[in-house]
């Protein structure tokens, strides 16, 4: 058996090929300073030394380290000159970042010191996207050794949604209204989605209208909710530009909304309505109460797991700056005032636009394949 699994490995073709692709292009992005607007630096050498201890305002006691950093230039007119920067850091790396040899860093403001012909810079941020493309690479090959076809497409669907909100994105830097790049956004993306995970049948139509009715419905839901709630308080809303009009913040907060449950939605509406025109497929005689009370089966089936889902994401998406909040002296009061109701609107938005789906999505499966008796696609 262990042989036959090495000869396997050995003698596919295809998995050698990805393989050297993955290589090659963790490769390039560990060497892609050049593409780099901004100049980057790589550590060549690291002394740290320790400064004092103190007590936050928390009454944690936190250790404070100084850094010697010493590096050389990897891009623009600079490249191969040596930097000399200073960096200090709390041991609860909060306010700060650790720096160690091999690391590679923006750096800004670079200068010549008075007297002397060594460059000085400041440290801007650590570069990232090895990690981010080799985890990247780790989910998309997953999806093709395990999904095969449907992960492949499921890949597709990937680069597609992402081309369409850096679109988004990119239109709304240029001055155009966010909301309403949003709205055409969300049914293109939930067009495509749908026909490359299950084909251009009558299922995908009716998941499809499921989906878009349900997220309009959450749409009046959310500008019920954001007319009539006084007093919203953007100013701990992540990364909102400031300065802001209050009708800027909120189009952008009605547009975290819209987004935050439509994943799950989908999934419910493909769920429900591959079971419901399974049920008339297999028997066109089906009443309709037996068909929805089996289409609510499947729907109990998925409810818990799905708002957990959507629970689960919201807290992971808070749940660091709550912590580091109350660690640094921020009450407990302030950040459930300023944060959580953020979470707690995409989190209940969410959820019941799952909810909201299921009756939706029976409706109209009812509606579109109780009459065809079976001849489904």
């Amino acid at each position: 058996m262990k042989k036959n699994f090495l000869d396997y490995i050995l003698k596919n073709k295809k998995l050698w090929i990805i393989l050297l692709i993955n290589i090659i292009l963790l490769v390039f992005v560990y060497n892609d300073s050049f593409i780099y607007k901004k100049t980057l630096l790589k550590i060549t050498k690291e002394t740290t030394s320790y400064s004092y201890e103190d007590n936050n305002t928390s009454g944690y006691k936190e250790k404070y380290y100084k850094q010697k950093l010493k590096g050389k230039i990897l891009n623009n007119d600079k490249k191969g000159k040596t930097v000399e920067m200073k960096n200090s850091f709390g041991s609860s790396l909060v306010y700060g970042e650790k720096y160690k040899k091999g690391d590679i860093v923006f750096i800004e403001k670079i200068h010549t010191s008075s007297g002397s012909d060594t460059l000085k810079g400041n440290i801007a941020g650590k570069k990232r996207d090895f990690y981010i493309m080799l985890f990247f690479l780790i989910m998309l090959n997953l999806l093709i050794f395990v999904g095969k076809k449907v992960g492949i497409l499921t890949i597709a669907s990937l680069f597609f949604n992402l081309s369409v909100f850096i679109f988004i994105l990119y239109m709304h830097n240029k001055g155009y209204p966010l909301l309403p790049l949003l709205i055409p956004g969300i049914l293109t993306v939930s067009t495509v989605i749908l026909i490359l995970i299950s084909g251009l049948n009558v299922k995908t139509f009716s998941s499809l209208i499921s989906t878009l009715l349900t997220t309009s419905i959450i749409g009046v839901i959310c500008f019920l909710l954001i007319k009539y709630t006084s007093s919203i308080d953007y100013e701990f809303m992540e990364y909102i530009k400031e300065p802001y009009t209050r009708h800027d913040a909120d189009m952008i907060f009605m547009g975290q909304l819209l987004i935050v449950g439509l994943g799950a939605i989908m999934d419910v509406a493909i769920t429900i309505t591959a079971t419901a025109s399974e049920l008339i497929r297999r028997n066109p005689e089906i009443s309709t109460k037996n068909l929805i009370h089996s289409c609510k089966e499947v729907s109990d089936d998925i409810t818990g797991t799905m708002i957990n889902i959507i629970f689960f994401t919201n807290l992971a998406a808070g749940l660091s700056f709550f912590v580091l909040s109350m660690r640094n002296g921020i009450s407990l009061k302030s950040v459930l005032h300023y944060n959580v109701f953020f979470e707690l609107s995409r989190f209940f938005i969410g959820g019941i636009g799952i909810l909201l789906c299921i009756p939706v999505t029976i409706a109209i499966s009812i509606l579109m394949f109780k009459k065809r008796k079976g001849a489904l696609c």
